[in-house]
């Protein structure tokens, strides 16, 4: 006698969803969790130290050598407070640090457009003073001073007496 639940189940499992492979390490799936975990802490920390991360933060990644064995990469976001130094332990992970790195810059974006319109601004300045010397300097060929942006005919400069109480000089 034939087993019909073996071909009714055959048939199921032809059908049915494929589960998802397992990690091919145990602990990989624990480990993107932990990330996880450990990046939201973080974000938390960084919203704590914002303006000062915004202002001088980064991502530092340094190596140990133990035995002769060079250890690493461990990652940490340094920032100044006060004039003082300060760091957050991020860890080995890179993928974590990469993530890290793209919130840092979305944090520091206003502070460097800052910067970089202040930079602009002194070579826009710069600019304006050179040209305006160089201006200056081709109306005096032709006898002409510029007062701010409006341009005069240079004053011939005549020795004048000035009288005081009525008299021209003399006492």
């Amino acid at each position: 006698m034939k087993n019909t639940f073996d071909a009714k189940f055959k048939s199921l499992r032809k059908t049915a969803p494929k589960k998802p492979s397992p990690p091919a390490h145990p602990e990989q799936a624990f480990r993107g969790e932990r990330a996880d975990f450990t990046f939201k802490a973080l974000r938390k920390r960084l919203r704590a130290a914002g303006r000062a991360l915004a202002e001088s933060g980064t991502l530092e990644a340094t190596w140990r050598t133990y035995r002769g064995r060079r250890l690493g990469p461990y990652f940490r976001l340094a920032y100044r407070r006060r004039g003082r130094r300060k760091s957050i332990y991020v860890g080995r992970s890179a993928e974590l640090a990469g993530r890290l790195r793209q919130l840092l810059a979305a944090l520091r974006a206003p502070a460097e457009e800052r910067r970089q319109l202040r930079r602009l601004r002194a070579a826009a300045r710069r600019a304006l003073g050179t040209q305006k010397a160089a201006w200056q300097a081709a109306l005096a060929r032709h006898g002409l001073v510029a007062k701010g942006y409006e341009i005069r005919a240079r004053q011939q400069h005549r020795n004048r007496t000035y009288r005081s109480n009525g008299t021209d000089g003399a006492h």
